[in-house]
């Protein structure tokens, strides 16, 4: 069996970061930013009369909604109130 050496990859695929942290909803693939891959519901693809391929979809999470959820709950303090292993709960 023929071994091919690994070589690191010189654009790698990397997922988006929101807030700082990294987020598996969003691929960016290599460092073109309009490349990247994304869940998505409802995919669909129609080809026409002359052969035109037509895809369509349903964004399952849009990474601005997220960001948002993330910076409200950042900007909620944490409490004093211990909960199991002496946690603190946001309040």
């Amino acid at each position: 069996m023929l071994k091919i050496p690994s070589m690191p990859l010189p654009y790698p695929a990397e997922f988006l970061k929101l807030e700082g942290l990294p987020w598996s909803g969003q691929i960016h693939c290599g460092h073109n930013p309009w490349l990247l891959a994304r869940l998505v519901d409802d995919l669909e693809i129609v080809r026409d009369e002359n052969g035109h391929e037509k895809a369509t979809w349903k964004i399952r999470y849009d990474p601005r909604d997220i960001r948002a959820k993330i910076i409200a709950l950042k900007g909620k303090r944490l409490t004093n109130t211990p909960v199991r292993g002496g946690v603190s709960v946001l309040k």
